[in-house]
């Protein structure tokens, strides 16, 4: 009897423990969640969809106490930012979800191809992870995807943002899919999610072309006499989708996917042809930015950097390996990196680089920060 009495007592104290950390993870509670990360194993339960439509809570991306910083564990920066923010460029950032590095050819990728003619193409690049939360955060912080869980615990934002903001950048910032899943209004955006555009309604092709639109009007409908941070997150190659009446190259292809049937013995061709057509309808609004950008009087003070968050994979490796969070093979973790950088000659990089490069870059070359690395 006693046995269970003890069994009950326990698995209450679970459950309480449980819908604790729920609470304080949905409503930004920093010092708990700072010591949940401490405890060996722990597995806290998120729910904050689950209490916002019990009214417990504001909605995901509403929460009070986001942008509020608490000193914690995750010491970042190392030292106050010095930054002269002397030549201030417009800075664009593409990023096409499940983006690997072979798709920059002339036939799934044409408008991208030939943009990457004429600037720095870093053909030996390396996402921070092979999952969308960890290439993100190591693209905004500079830093390895392993902090990411303390900077989530913490709501600190990466310097990158910090410094745009406090030079007086304008934000346009879109993503196709909700930029709160995974949690970057508590991470890379928590300090401008204010500035930060809804996603629009309608399937995963429309959201695409609407963030598109959006953040091209932004750029042409901007204050001028301010630079600007524009940020576009796409999204069809993920959902390997594309407009039912789209012409494609890339036959046989799937008309849908059932994972029950992937292993090693199936063809994964005709998946591959899908996931290209997927890129090639991206590479069209890719393009159509590009040209806006193109058209603009001041596009000789614009960086525009187009890349992936992670690659995704076709059991290249013949292990059963598909999509991406399964391994880090080339497929799931190297990506495209391209940049155009006024003053900077056109140029293939075949040395190695990765994600964690491009904020310092940007932090020391373009923002004239002093802070040492």
């Amino acid at each position: 009897m006693a046995i269970r009495h003890y069994a009950i007592a326990l698995l209450c104290v679970g459950v309480v423990t449980q819908f604790i950390n729920a609470y304080a993870d949905a409503t930004a509670q920093k010092p708990l969640l700072m010591a949940v990360r401490t405890i060996p194993w722990a597995q806290p339960l998120t729910a904050k969809s689950f209490l916002a439509r019990l009214g417990l809570v504001a909605p995901p991306g509403q929460s009070a106490g986001l942008a509020q910083r608490t000193p914690g564990v995750f010491n970042y920066p190392l030292a106050p930012m010095q930054c002269t923010g002397a030549s201030k460029p417009n800075i664009v950032m593409i990023v096409v979800d499940s983006l690997r590095f072979d798709m920059l050819t002339s036939d799934v990728m044409p408008a991208t191809t030939a943009w990457a003619n004429d600037a720095t193409h870093f053909r030996h690049h390396y996402s921070t992870g092979n999952g969308t939360r960890f290439g993100i955060f190591g693209l905004m912080y500079g830093l390895p995807g392993g902090y990411w869980h303390a900077a989530l615990a913490e709501r600190r934002g990466p310097v990158l943002i910090d410094v745009l903001d406090d030079l007086g950048y304008q934000f346009f910032v879109y993503g196709s899919a909700p930029l709160d899943s995974p949690e970057f209004h508590r991470t890379a955006f928590t300090r401008v999610w204010d500035r930060v555009a809804p996603p629009g309604p309608g399937d995963v092709i429309e959201r695409d072309r609407a963030t598109t639109r959006g953040l091209i009007n932004s750029i042409r409908n901007r204050d001028r006499s301010h630079p600007f941070f524009g940020f576009l997150f796409l999204d069809a190659p993920h959902a390997y989708a594309h407009p039912s009446d789209m012409a494609s190259p890339f036959e046989p292809r799937l008309d849908s996917i059932n994972y029950v049937a992937l292993n090693n013995d199936f063809d994964p061709t005709p998946f591959l042809n899908l996931y290209k057509t997927s890129v090639l309808f991206d590479d069209t609004l890719i393009g159509s930015l590009l040209h806006a950008i193109s058209n603009d009087e001041k596009i000789s003070n614009t960086i525009v950097l187009i890349t992936g968050d992670h690659g995704q994979a076709f059991n290249e490796t013949r292990d059963n390996t598909w999509g991406h969070n399964s391994d880090f093979s080339d497929y799931q973790v190297r990506v495209p990196f391209i940049v155009k950088w006024p003053g900077h000659a056109p140029a293939t990089i075949e040395r190695l680089t990765s994600h964690t490069d491009w904020a310092p870059t940007l932090l020391t070359d373009a923002l004239g920060c002093e802070t040492p690395l």
